[in-house]
């Protein structure tokens, strides 16, 4: 990735945006390919960080496109390496610009930088997994669950039984694509003669209004039990 930074401009204070960089076939994919070969593992796993070459200034001819496209008049351009994850340019119409710059607070300043986007990392990565652990964890219950629901119908010894702990088990699910909850489960009876399907059991809030309603035991209804049932 490539950052060109610049100072505000103009009497309005208005915020300069330049445009983006694409790093190959400008000397800007020398100083990130540079970059990246700063820090490798070694055996163990531990990353070296020894000194890099540290900030780079470059002739207006060399970033003559990018600087047409920005708008910008420069006669210099500094370039300074964050890790190999950016480049912060600075620019200068003066020709002598830049000469006899101080590295070392520059370094500083981009070593920060890259303990910081490192740090940023790691706290994104361990945010993942988080919440990764916390959905296995989930499921797992859930599936724990599932199989105690499912021993404690395999036990029921009546019919009654088996409908009410099947709805019990049901409500007591929580959907894993969602944050809401199952707040009704019940079984009905296809009753053939009347052709309606009639509720027999039932757990959950406001289930009340079933002892009074059936269900048409048809596949053209909306009621996806009657299509269900026929």
């Amino acid at each position: 990735a490539t950052v060109a930074t610049a100072d505000r401009t103009g009497g309005d204070r208005r915020s300069l945006e330049p445009p983006p960089i694409d790093p190959d076939g400008n000397p800007l994919s020398a100083v990130l390919e540079n970059e990246a070969s700063v820090a490798h593992p070694d055996d163990d796993g531990a990353a070296d960080h020894p000194e890099n070459d540290g900030p780079i200034v470059y002739e207006r001819a060399d970033f003559e496109d990018f600087l047409a496209r920005a708008g910008l008049r420069a006669e210099r351009v500094l370039a300074v390496p964050v890790a190999d994850r950016a480049v912060v340019l600075a620019t200068s119409t003066e020709p002598m610009a830049f000469d006899g710059l101080e590295s070392d607070p520059i370094n500083a300043v981009s070593d920060a930088a890259t303990v910081a986007l490192e740090s940023l990392e790691r706290g994104d990565g361990l945010r993942t997994c988080r919440h990764e652990r916390d959905r296995l964890e989930a499921l797992v219950d859930r599936t724990e669950r599932v199989w105690d629901a499912g021993q404690s119908i395999l036990t029921a010894d009546t019919r009654e039984a088996v409908e009410r702990r099947l709805c019990e088990a049901i409500v007591s699910l929580d959907p894993l694509e969602s944050a809401g909850e199952i707040g009704l489960a019940w079984v009905g009876h296809a009753d053939d003669g009347r052709e309606r399907v009639v509720p027999s059991t039932w757990v959950g809030r406001d289930g009340e209004f079933l002892e009074s309603t059936t269900v048409p035991l048809e596949t053209d209804v909306d009621a996806p039990t009657g299509a269900a049932a026929a």
